[in-house]
C-alpha cells in the first residue's frame, strides 16, 4: 500500500511521515491543476494525505484571495486528481467559533475568521465528493520539539523564574497536542490499523491557555525551579479573529 502526503514540505513532521510510515511526499503546487495531475499520476499513491495547506491565520486575513486559492481550489485540485482508495484531509478545529469548545465531529461548523472559513467550505468539496473514500482529520493546536526549543530561548530570566518577553494569550483555550503523535495517529488511521468515523477530532485531552500550557513544560522540564510569571495584561497582536475555546 502507497501512501503519500501534500504539503509537510519541511519539518519533523514530514520526516516523520516518510521515515516510519514510508510516506511519499507531493511535491507541486497545489494551486495548479496540471501540476497537481502531473505529480499524483507520477506518485500513485494507494491513500493521500492532504495537509497542504494556508494555515497563517493572520496572513489568511490579509490576503483572503489567496487563502482561498491554496485551501479551497487547491484541495479541489488534488481531490479531482487523486485516484487512489482514500483521501484524509487535514483540517482544524478554527471551522468553528469556540463559543463552546470543545467540539464533538458533529459539532456545526461556524467559522469565525478566513482561515477557518476556507477549511470549512473545503471540508464541504471533501465531504460531497464520492469518487473515494474520504476522512477529515480535524485537529487543534500542534507543537513540536522545535516550538519548545524557540520558546525558552525567547525568555528571560527574573530572579531565578523566568518571564515572558511579550504577553501570552491567556484567553485563547486550546487543546494542545504534539505534532509527531499526530502525525503516528493518522498514518495509523490512513493504514486501517485504527478505526475511525468520516469525520474524527484528533487533539490533545485538556483545555488549557498559553500561559497554563507553557507554565506546565516548564515545570516539566524542571520541576519545583522554575517558574513562568503571569503577565499583568492580556493583549493579542493579531489581526484574525480567533475560537476562544478551541479543540
Amino acid at each position: 500500500m502507497k501512501i503519500a502526503i501534500t504539503g509537510c514540505d519541511r519539518g519533523r513532521i514530514r520526516d516523520w511521515m516518510i521515515e516510519e510510515w514510508g510516506c511519499i511526499p507531493v511535491v507541486c503546487d497545489i494551486t495548479q491543476p496540471d501540476d497537481v495531475a502531473r505529480e499524483l499520476k507520477r506518485v500513485d499513491p494507494d491513500i493521500l494525505i492532504h495537509a497542504a495547506a494556508m494555515t497563517d491565520v493572520d496572513e489568511c486575513e490579509r490576503q483572503p484571495t489567496r487563502a482561498v486559492e491554496t485551501n479551497l481550489r487547491g484541495t479541489w485540485n488534488v481531490l479531482r486528481a487523486f485516484r487512489g482508495d482514500l483521501f484524509v484531509f487535514i483540517s482544524s478545529d478554527h471551522v468553528f467559533d469556540g463559543k463552546r469548545g470543545p467540539y464533538a465531529e458533529t459539532a456545526k461548523q461556524n467559522p469565525v475568521n478566513c482561515y477557518g472559513l476556507t477549511k470549512f467550505a473545503a471540508e464541504m468539496l471533501v465531504n460531497t465528493h464520492d469518487d473515494c473514500k474520504t476522512m477529515i482529520v480535524r485537529t487543534s493546536k500542534l507543537f513540536t520539539i522545535d516550538d519548545i526549543t524557540r520558546f525558552l530561548a525567547m525568555l528571560k530570566t527574573v530572579n531565578g523564574r523566568y518571564a515572558v518577553p511579550t504577553m501570552l494569550r491567556r484567553s485563547f483555550m486550546y487543546l494542545p497536542h504534539f505534532a509527531l503523535s499526530l502525525a503516528d495517529i493518522i498514518a495509523r488511521v490512513a493504514e486501517g490499523e485504527v478505526y475511525v468515523p468520516s469525520i474524527v477530532h484528533i487533539s490533545g485531552s485538556e483545555t488549557v491557555s498559553y500561559y497554563k500550557f507553557w507554565s506546565d513544560v516548564l515545570d516539566r522540564l524542571a520541576p519545583g525551579e522554575r517558574r513562568l510569571i503571569k503577565p499583568r495584561r492580556i493583549y493579542f497582536h493579531g489581526n484574525a479573529e480567533r475560537p476562544k475555546k478551541g479543540g
